[in-house]
């Protein structure tokens, strides 16, 4: 039986300007993926007025789980996260996905 690891694992973190978005993914058991959105925008809260700190939480959210590869590019695709620069990623996510960066920013 293979080994199972129900750890989150880092499948791509990428990042633009002021955003950082990475996509997890759990494998379950049943060898299947299982994955999780995080955007983090806090590099944004340095603009913020002391008025408007209750907008903190607003610069961090995480999606609901979602069950397929089609899904998890669905809320990556919430984000020009073909522009941005992959900081860390899986080899399995770029060889299926990796020439979508390269295709993007061949129209820059």
């Amino acid at each position: 039986m293979p080994k199972v690891n129900n750890k989150r694992e880092i499948i791509l973190q990428d990042s633009g300007a002021e955003i950082l978005i990475t996509l997890y993914g759990i494998k379950e058991k049943t060898a299947k993926w299982k994955f999780i959105l995080e955007k983090d925008e806090g590099a944004m809260a340095d603009f913020l007025l002391e008025e408007d700190e209750d907008l903190l939480p607003l610069l961090y959210s995480q999606s609901k789980y979602v069950d397929t590869w089609d899904k998890a590019l669905d809320l990556l695709d919430k984000f020009p996260w073909t522009r941005f620069i992959p900081k860390k990623f899986i080899q399995s996510f770029m060889n299926r996905y990796g020439q979508l960066f390269k295709k993007e920013n061949l129209n820059d």
